[in-house]
């Protein structure tokens, strides 16, 4: 578990630098060691809507057991993933 939450620490602070890929990288080695690591679910989600991979980002949260969906960072995941959802929304009826 020491080194799933090693690994998190890591992705988080290529994430906050904006290096989604890298990033992600890092979260699919966490999973690859706690396939029900939740922060790094959530932090595999984040890096997906940072990517523009919206419909990703969906189906990895969609990992998440019903239980841990008011988890802090699955519920922050969803939001950007929501946020994200809407703006493609409003260009696409304003610029088709």
């Amino acid at each position: 578990a020491g080194e799933t939450a090693d690994l998190i620490a890591e992705a988080e602070a290529l994430l906050a630098e904006g290096d989604a890929a890298s990033a992600a990288s890092i979260y699919a080695e966490a999973l690859s060691n706690d396939s029900a690591s939740i922060p790094a679910i959530a932090g595999l989600a984040r890096c997906y809507v940072m990517a523009g991979a919206l419909e990703q980002a969906k189906q990895t949260l969609a990992m998440v057991p019903e239980s841990k969906r008011g988890d802090a960072a699955v519920s922050a995941a969803q939001s950007m993933l929501d946020l994200a959802e809407r703006v493609v929304a409003i260009a696409r009826s304003r610029f088709g």
